[in-house]
Parts: C-alpha cells; sequence; structure tokens
C-alpha cells in the first residue's frame, strides 16, 4: 500500500496544484447499505491510506468514532416542518430543503473536490446543485437509477424516463410520491442538470448505457468499479468457520444475505422462500438466512440477524457452499463482490450489473431474469456438482481479484480526482 501511495503522489509526474488534498464525499447514509459502503467504507476511509484528506456529510450515520464525519442537520422549525408536509403531499422529493447548511459547512469549505453519491433520501434540496458544482470541482457517483427517473430508484422494465416521465405505473416504489409529479420532476431535474458542472461515475456497465440514454448522457460518463479490500475479504477454512458459527459440518448451506432478508422483495426475498419451501424435505440442505430479525417456520433454515461486523461475515460466506441472491434490480451489489472474494459460487438472475461480476458456469450460476425454475436449476446443478462448485470457488476469488479490488477502484478514482481539480485549477 505504501508503495502505491508513493505512486499516486509522484511529485515528478504531477505538479503541485494538480493533487487536491481535501475530499468531501456527500451520501445519504454514512456505515450501513450498499452505497453508504461504497461512500464510506471503500473511499472515505481508503482514500486516507493514500494521503488524502477525506470529511464526509450525510443525513445519517452508523459511524461513532470518526471525527471527520458529520450528520447534516435538519431545521425543524414548525414553518419547515409545514413546507415538508405541504411538498410532499404534492409529491415535490426533497424542495422544502434550503441545502444552506451544507454551503456553509467548514467540510463543504475546506474540500478541493466534492464526490456526491446518493442525494435522494430526504436530505438536500436538488436544486442547490448548479451552486455546489460551481464552487468545487464535482463528481456525482450513481449507485442507482434515480437520478434521471421521475422519482423511483428502480425503472424495472419502465423506459418512461427515456421521455419525459408522468403518468408514473409506480409511485410506490422508493422514493414513493403521494401524487403523480414525476413529469415535473423529471422536467426540473434536466434543468438543474443542464445548469450544473459535474463527472458522472457508475460501477456498472450496465448502468453506464442506461446513463448514456438519460437526460444525463451530454456529461462525461465514466466507469469505476466498486472495490473491496482483498485482505479483509478472502476465503477461511470451511470447517473452522462453521464450528465457530455454530453451523452442522455434514450439510451443504445456501447462504442468502440481504438488508430485510426474506421480507425485502427487491433482492428477491420471495424467491428465496419458494426455495426453501421446494426444498424443505431435503435433509442434507441447510439454508442460512442473515439479515433475519427472528425465525422462519421451516425445519431446513437458520436464521441470524443483521451483522455488521466485517470479520464475522467473512465467516458466514467461507462456511456456506453457494451464495444464493436472487435479486430483482441492482446496481453492482456489493454482496455478490463479498461472496467471490470469500470464494464463495453465487447463483442470481441475470439482471443489472450482476452479470458483470458473475462468470456464467464458470465462477457461479446467472438465471433468467425472474425465472424461479432456472433460478433452481442453478442450485441444484451445483448442489449435485462438488467438482464444479470447488472451480468456481476458485474462478470466483481469481475473479474477483483481477476486477473488484479496492486497490483498483482507489487508484481510478485518486487520478480521476486530480484530473477534476487540474481542469478546474486551469479555468
Amino acid at each position: 500500500m505504501d508503495e502505491f501511495r508513493n505512486s499516486i503522489f509522484d511529485a515528478s509526474n504531477n505538479s503541485a496544484t494538480s493533487n487536491p488534498k481535501g475530499v468531501l464525499i456527500v451520501n445519504t447514509i454514512a456505515g450501513h447499505g450498499g452505497a453508504a459502503r461504497a461512500a464510506y467504507d471503500m473511499l472515505c476511509v481508503g482514500m486516507r491510506r493514500l494521503g488524502f484528506l477525506t470529511y464526509m456529510i450525510c443525513a445519517e450515520s452508523k459511524v461513532l468514532d470518526d471525527a471527520k464525519v458529520a450528520v447534516l442537520r435538519k431545521n425543524h422549525s414548525w414553518w419547515q416542518v409545514v413546507r415538508k408536509n405541504y411538498y410532499r403531499w404534492f409529491g415535490l422529493l426533497d424542495l422544502h430543503h434550503d441545502s444552506d447548511n451544507l454551503l456553509a459547512h467548514d467540510f463543504f469549505q475546506e474540500a478541493d473536490v466534492l464526490h456526491l453519491h446518493n442525494l435522494h433520501g430526504d436530505y438536500i434540496n436538488p436544486k442547490v446543485l448548479p451552486l455546489l458544482t460551481s464552487r468545487k470541482p464535482t463528481i456525482w457517483t450513481l449507485h442507482d437509477e434515480q437520478s434521471f427517473t421521475g422519482h423511483c430508484a428502480y425503472s424495472f422494465s419502465c423506459e418512461r424516463w427515456h421521455s419525459g416521465c408522468g403518468s408514473c405505473p409506480a409511485l410506490s416504489y422508493y422514493p414513493s410520491l403521494r401524487r403523480d409529479s414525476t413529469g415535473y420532476l423529471w422536467r426540473l431535474k434536466k434543468t438543474i442538470y443542464d445548469e450544473s458542472d459535474f463527472t458522472v461515475v457508475v460501477p456498472s456497465q450496465w448502468l453506464k448505457e442506461r446513463v448514456s440514454r438519460s437526460m444525463l448522457g451530454a456529461k462525461d460518463i465514466r466507469l469505476i468499479y466498486n472495490g473491496i479490500d482483498e485482505e479483509v475479504w478472502r476465503p477461511i477454512d470451511k470447517r473452522a468457520a462453521r464450528k465457530r458459527l455454530g453451523l452442522p459440518l455434514d450439510k451443504k448451506i445456501l447462504l442468502f444475505l440481504a438488508d430485510g432478508s426474506v421480507h425485502n422483495p427487491q433482492k428477491g426475498g420471495g424467491y428465496v422462500l419458494r426455495a426453501i419451501e421446494k426444498m424443505t424435505c431435503l435433509e442434507d440442505v441447510l439454508f442460512l438466512v442473515v439479515g433475519h430479525d427472528g425465525e422462519l417456520d421451516y425445519p431446513n433454515v437458520m436464521t441470524r440477524g443483521y451483522v455488521y461486523d466485517k470479520a464475522r461475515l467473512v465467516e458466514y460466506y467461507s462456511a456456506a457452499d453457494l451464495f444464493i441472491f436472487p435479486t430483482m434490480a441492482d446496481n453492482l451489489p456489493f454482496v455478490v463482490l463479498e461472496a467471490m472474494a470469500c470464494a464463495l459460487p453465487v447463483v442470481s438472475f441475470h439482471v443489472g450489473g450482476v452479470p458483470e461480476e458473475i462468470d456464467h458456469m464458470n465462477s457461479g450460476y446467472l438465471a433468467k431474469y425472474l425465472d424461479f425454475d432456472d433460478f433452481m436449476r442453478g442450485i441444484n446443478l451445483f448442489l449435485a456438482d462438488e467438482a464444479l462448485r470447488r472451480r468456481a470457488s476458485i474462478a470466483a476469488r481469481d475473479r474477483f481479484l483481477e476486477k473488484f479490488t479496492q486497490k483498483k477502484c482507489l487508484e481510478k478514482y485518486a487520478d480521476l480526482y486530480r484530473e477534476v481539480y487540474a481542469k478546474r485549477q486551469a479555468h
């Protein structure tokens, strides 16, 4: 890492003016969830190892011991509460915020580069974007589709975002709307982006293709895959992991891990329950559901609550024989990268950026989208063939090391920070 850090800040290759020091990262949450993991664990902490001074501003923080992470305080005056309820009634997402507290914050004042992540989440008024980007060279990493749709984070099969939204068929999708304001919100976003100067980063080729066809298509769009620390996320002995976790040594274990577990429809919780019911009579198969509060009333299921500790998560991935993840919409899910890093084959749907992670029939199985029978075909194929699982385990780790390490990700972001900073300095 020291050698890598030195190469990033080699004075012989880069002038002092092209090396930004302070980077402000903005995201809804610090420390929990996919975008939060990318923003805090991967970048805020990772970039510090390379010599960057990184700050973070968020709406909610799970990080308790980092003085460089600040929660954006909201205005709770009676007038602001009335204003918020009024805007929400008419479906005007986040437009009640004034966002002056972000512009005035010490972290914003001290930063050389502004790095935005998820801006949806009821904490920032999107109208502030032109002003933010005029004051700081800005990168915006997208983790879903919400930036270019009328409201939804994932549009699934809907293509209305391409032409202007309106008459939305899915107002209940996150972030939900009480009234159909999607046409207005779509036009407002386009106006805001036309007046803003930022570079777009996407973590998957799938999202890059979507963004290129959207209102953001004229922006400079870069592909940088998310990465995780290969020294932390690595396989450990399966038997030892099972003993520490109190798991049986004589069963084939199928792991499903998601926030909300089987109650999360986007992550395919319903498909997992169907798989459990279909295989309930198999005494040599155990479903291990992590992220679930309480128990599931099936003889072949063990549940565990949400796990925050990385070392414990490594034990769960290493203890399992197969990671099942029938996600219905995803960009580049971290749990798939974590499983691969721990040499665990993955069975998932062919959706979003997942095919960029999994090499079909080599490091896992990509079932036809929402095809439960094909999903089960993949599970049964890998469960029945120990040699296939062994080869896939090796291939999963190798693919992770080739494309998705934190070091590769940080190197590309460090280059981009220097590039946008130098470009702004030159004007």
